[in-house]
């Protein structure tokens, strides 16, 4: 009797071992830039946060007395566009973006600016290095595999990240421009805000409402629209700009952004918060316009209310929406905000309504409003890191990449 020979499983032979081998850059979190992005925004919403609050309350660190307008605008800001863009630049094109070690290398740059930036002691042209640097890369990332696609319609894209490295150097190179470049890429955010809005609030509710007319908005409409931002970002960085220009534009651009949105059917998807926070988060757009041309126009609304209406409201009521909708999306799960998710997006409206209200509401003091929007703010990203990390780091349920 002939005994078959054994042939040696795989394993046995290093040699013929065709088993992919598992480190640390295959786990799931960098399999999608959104991943790590997402993850490390929402934890940086809480603690950057929570520590400016500390510092408001008088116990905090010394930190120099733009950072949290920094940080918020160009740190959280800038990995929640990251995330987005890594992302829906590989659905555009059907290539890669940065995965693996590159995208580990690139959160490897984001996390060392904002450790750098809380130093006061770190040299601004470091500073600026990485700060800069950090949208250089995210650009090459976004624009290798449009570029060679000839995804023409996108390279839009790849200027708003331009401009956002121009802002930083200006930001950390020229000191006295600092409260301007914050002001102003804080409006230049609101033309990605648009831009975004336009394009998916339509879709979006039309897909979610069976039998619903949705109107998108016409080209001239939405240009005139994206006009009066960039307008208004560009007079917040003029030295001197005449209050009563800024106000014009600014007066413009909220019924150009106004009426951009009727017909987009926000009043039906009061049922589903993935929706309806979305449609809000644009509505803060106009109001916080108006909010702005109303102050240059010699009404007396402090100066931080518009900015916050801004900032708090359409930026981050528009990111921690998304953030949470694309998380779902891609992570192979229904595209349905759960209890856990509207609580967040409830807690982050009631910080808009606080810090932009807080003294009309009969709030003690200042301080009082802030620490209490501050903590409101922490505790929606805290609900929201706390629901989504491990969606973030797990496989997709389905099997499938991404």
């Amino acid at each position: 009797m002939h005994l078959k020979e054994k042939t040696p499983a795989q394993g046995d032979n290093p040699r013929m071992n065709t088993t992919p081998t598992r480190n640390f850059f295959s786990a799931p979190v960098w399999a999608l830039g959104f991943r790590p992005f997402f993850l490390l925004a929402g934890l940086f919403a809480v603690v950057a946060m929570l520590l400016w609050g500390f510092v408001l309350a008088g116990h905090g660190p010394m930190l120099e007395p733009f950072w949290h307008g920094h940080e918020m605008l160009f740190g959280y800001t800038g990995a929640v566009i990251a995330g987005f863009l890594l992302t829906a630049a590989a659905n555009w094109t059907g290539r890669a973006t940065l995965v693996g070690a590159s995208l580990a290398a690139i959160v490897l740059v984001w996390v060392a600016a904002r450790i750098v930036v809380a130093l006061p002691a770190a040299p601004d042209g470091l500073k600026a290095a990485l700060c800069a640097g950090f949208f250089v890369f995210l650009a090459l990332g976004v624009g290798r595999p449009i570029v060679a696609t000839g995804k023409r319609r996108n390279y839009g894209i790849l200027a708003v990240l331009g401009v956002y490295a121009a802002l930083e150097l200006v930001y950390w190179l020229a000191p006295s421009m600092r409260l301007h470049v914050l002001e102003a890429v804080l409006l230049f955010i609101m033309v990605m805000v648009a831009i975004i809005g336009g394009r998916v609030l339509p879709a979006f509710t039309r897909n979610a409402t069976p039998g619903l007319r949705v109107r998108p908005g016409g080209l001239w409409r939405d240009r005139t629209a994206m006009a009066s931002l960039v307008g208004l970002a560009i007079l917040a960085l003029i030295p001197q700009t005449p209050s009563w220009l800024f106000a014009a534009v600014a007066a413009f651009g909220a019924v150009a952004h106004g009426l951009r949105m009727l017909g987009w059917g926000g009043e039906k998807t009061f049922a589903r918060p993935i929706l309806w926070v979305l449609h809000l988060s644009y509505l803060c757009l106009p109001v916080g316009l108006a909010l702005f041309a109303a102050q240059a126009s010699g009404a007396s609304i402090p100066f931080w209310v518009p900015l916050h209406v801004l900032a708090v409201g359409a930026l981050g009521l528009m990111t921690l929406g998304m953030m949470s909708r694309v998380t779902l999306g891609h992570t192979g799960r229904l595209i349905v905000a759960n209890k856990a998710t509207t609580l967040a997006y409830v807690l982050l409206i009631a910080a808009v309504v606080v810090r932009a209200a807080g003294p009309s509401l009969g709030a003690a003091s200042w301080q009082t409003v802030m620490l209490v929007a501050v903590g409101l703010w922490s505790l929606a990203f805290l609900v929201f890191f706390v629901a989504y990390a491990p969606k973030l780091l797990a496989p997709r349920p389905d099997g499938k990449p991404g």
